[in-house]
């Protein structure tokens, strides 16, 4: 199953998922400042030069956010194939300045670990994962799914918290392949990593 990306729709004015238009060039300092938020908001991404807040992240989130990302870990380590991060700054563009976010997970392979600039990814990751909700699913399942496919970035995970499923997606000419589909109760087992597994739903205590 290939999915057609659409274009992504006109966001107006800011209401909580919505971005304001920044109108001219940030620079790297302010926008570190704008990650310095009262809570109310995760932080802030640059969507085609939009600003766009993050909605800020519960425990139904992070539960299986933070299952998925310790046993990648291990594993990378374990086989010698690269490094993940959590939240880490991502510029999709070269120039830097319509395309600046902070993907749930995003993964270097160690042939391009060298996009790792300080403390941030300088072009596409091999694999962003988003971990999405009812508040971002228009932004992971349209705009940033958009963005993604646009910069060529070969892997693409959604975590759905709604639906309780991980979806693994590859790149393809016409859009993003659907490759799996699996319930929280199941073994993820990616193709991108052979011999990786995790059950991302809470196991009752034996």
């Amino acid at each position: 199953m290939t999915v057609v990306i659409e274009a992504a729709p006109k966001l107006g004015h800011v209401e909580p998922s919505r971005p304001a238009w920044i109108g001219a060039e940030i620079s790297d300092e302010e926008f570190a400042r704008l990650q310095e938020t009262d809570g109310s908001v995760r932080g802030y991404e640059l969507h085609n030069g939009n600003l766009t807040p993050m909605p800020p992240t519960f425990a139904r989130q992070s539960t299986p956010w933070g299952r998925l990302f310790a046993r990648l870990s291990v594993y990378l380590e374990e086989a010698d194939l690269g490094e993940a991060w959590l939240d880490v700054a991502t510029y999709l563009d070269p120039d830097r300045r319509r395309w600046r976010l902070f993907p749930d997970i995003s993964y270097l392979a160690t042939d391009e670990l060298s996009k790792l600039d300080f403390n941030r990814i300088n072009g596409a990751p091999t694999m962003v994962c988003e971990v999405t909700t009812n508040e971002s699913r228009q932004n992971d399942y349209v705009v940033k799914m958009e963005a993604y496919h646009r910069a060529e970035v070969p892997w693409y995970w959604i975590v759905d918290v709604e639906d309780q499923v991980v979806k693994e997606f590859q790149h393809a000419d016409a859009g993003y392949e659907l490759i799996s589909t699996t319930p929280f109760a199941a073994a993820f087992s990616p193709q991108l990593f052979p011999g990786f597994a995790v059950v991302l739903e809470r196991q009752p205590p034996r």
